[in-house]
């Protein structure tokens, strides 16, 4: 996992300071999903500039379930775009690692009922028009828009039932110890309630399902 963090996950991965990174991280996620076995998807959308677009991977671990009533989907997913000069190790390459392993291990399992996806985000990141040039993206998660609305409406004849999805970003910043981190404003009305600890809960739980 270091050796793949290092390799293809720690120089800005930006269509303005380092566009030619940015696409190979792609092709690495891509063939990745591929060479696991899963059917591997390339969604690509327009964004502000007409010489840029945006692509997200989708890979799919398909359930004996898909495309039935019974089915319901699993999803991981993680961003793999960086600002214009961050390295993208913390956020997001680490994260996209972690999925791409997670994607590894549930693929060696065939059986399974429900079916898994696996989703790498583009134009996560955003900046403002005002402050910088030839902005792709003016607000937050472009490409995760463009899936959910878009994509997923044209792969599926239906909406399909989603037991839970497992959104990694910036993992390694992570401290077990009690009251060294804080949530942002919004969170902490959610963690009133439990609500952060149970969406991981349920993402793992419906991780086991999908293998059941």
């Amino acid at each position: 996992m270091k050796t793949t963090l290092r390799s293809h996950f720690s120089h800005p991965r930006h269509h303005v300071t380092n566009p030619q990174y940015k696409r190979q991280a792609m092709q690495f996620i891509r063939d990745q999903f591929r060479e696991y076995g899963l059917e591997t998807h390339v969604d690509v959308f327009p964004t502000r500039l007409p010489t840029v677009n945006g692509v997200n991977v989708i890979g799919i671990l398909k359930g004996t379930n898909f495309n039935t009533p019974n089915d319901v989907i699993v999803g991981v997913a993680a961003h793999y775009d960086t600002m214009r000069n961050t390295p993208g190790v913390d956020d997001n390459g680490a994260a996209v690692v972690a999925m791409l392993q997670a994607a590894k291990q549930v693929a060696s399992r065939p059986h399974r009922k429900s079916t898994v996806m696996f989703v790498a985000f583009d134009f996560e990141e955003w900046e403002q028009v005002t402050q910088v040039s030839n902005v792709a993206c003016a607000n937050l998660s472009c490409g995760s828009e463009h899936f959910v609305h878009t994509w997923v409406p044209n792969f599926w004849s239906s909406t399909p039932k989603v037991a839970g999805v497992m959104v990694m970003d910036t993992i390694m910043n992570f401290d077990e110890i009690k009251q060294s981190q804080k949530f942002p404003a919004p969170v902490q009305i959610m963690s009133k309630v439990g609500t952060f600890n149970f969406n991981i809960d349920i993402s793992y739980e419906s991780l086991r399902i999908a293998n059941s």
